[in-house]
């Protein structure tokens, strides 16, 4: 029963209520995913720069082993510099292993060489690691950034739905506002009764049918209970204006005329087979047997009403 009415409830609501802070939390998210990916391509920038600073002081010491330099080697070299003082020093642990890595790649031993191409390998994985994810990045903010403006968007066009709705309120020196009450008061109402219309003939028509949806369609005849209670509270002559009679009165009046319907039937039954006649006071007698106190008052009051 309680999921019913959970379902029933949000079948109302979502339809007609929207929150007015949806869409900027849309935003806000969007803004949030946003920044996160700047300060991802941040990251990778400043291991793109810190690859520029490895690899230029790696320039910077294999040009410095050249003994006897020709003019382009020397020129390489006041270029590299200008590299190095734009980018900066790297890290000494960075610096170390390039350093390593040419030693190796400029020595005469084969095995030397051979982990220094080994080496060299690693470091151009790494350089395309980090290209592919700052394409990757780029890509991915492109698309939030997308999505935020979009957010945007939304938000501006509901601020201007809600601008129309505002002087919708105040026009009329405030008196709109209660025109534009009543008439989303009349629009949820109609929403609720639609809905609820759905509902109730949905399941009257399947009550016919399945237990199930029978069980679930005795809610309406409980909600229908709770309603002409709360109108028998409010205006309590309503019934008999409306000849309704209450199920605990017609029960009682039933028990009592079943009750001298069958003794009467008894008699005549017994007087069919041949038996003697019954009288009033043997029928009042069988009456008096069979009747609760309470079905004996009944008959009194009947018989006060018909002046007996």
């Amino acid at each position: 029963m309680k999921k019913f009415y959970s379902i029933l409830f949000l079948l109302l609501f979502t339809s007609c209520v929207t929150s007015p802070t949806q869409n900027a939390d849309k935003v806000n998210e969007a803004k949030t995913n946003v920044q996160s990916t700047k300060d991802a391509l941040n990251e990778n920038g400043k291991d793109k720069m810190r690859q520029i600073q490895t690899t230029a002081s790696g320039v910077d010491y294999a040009l410095s082993k050249v003994t006897n330099a020709q003019p382009a080697v020397t020129v390489a070299k006041e270029l590299n510099d200008r590299t190095v003082s734009i980018a900066g020093a790297p890290p000494v642990e960075e610096l170390t292993k390039m350093k390593k890595m040419v030693d190796d790649l400029t020595s005469q031993v084969v095995e030397e060489q051979k982990r220094g191409k080994k080496s060299l390998e690693e470091k151009d994985k790494e350089i395309t690691a980090i290209q592919q994810e700052r394409e990757q990045l780029k890509q991915e903010l492109k698309e939030k950034e997308d999505k935020l403006q979009k957010a945007a968007d939304e938000v501006a066009k509901k601020a201007d739905e809600y601008k129309v709705t505002v002087d919708e309120v105040n026009s009329w020196f405030g008196l709109g506002g209660i025109i534009f009450g009543v008439k989303k008061f009349v629009k949820t109402c109609v929403i609720f009764i639609l809905v609820f219309g759905i509902i109730f003939l949905a399941l009257r028509i399947f009550a016919a049918v399945n237990p199930i949806a029978g069980a679930a369609f005795s809610i309406f005849d409980m909600v229908g209970g709770v309603i002409l209670q709360g109108v028998k509270a409010l205006m309590p002559n309503s019934f008999n204006v409306a000849h309704f009679v209450e199920g605990t009165k017609f029960n009682e009046y039933k028990s009592t005329l079943s009750k001298i319907v069958d003794t009467i039937q008894e008699c005549q039954s017994a007087k069919d087979k041949g038996g003697p006649s019954c009288t009033v006071d043997d029928l009042l007698q069988e009456f008096s047997k069979s009747m609760s106190d309470h079905e004996k008052e009944l008959v009194r009051g009947i018989k006060k009403e018909l002046r007996w």
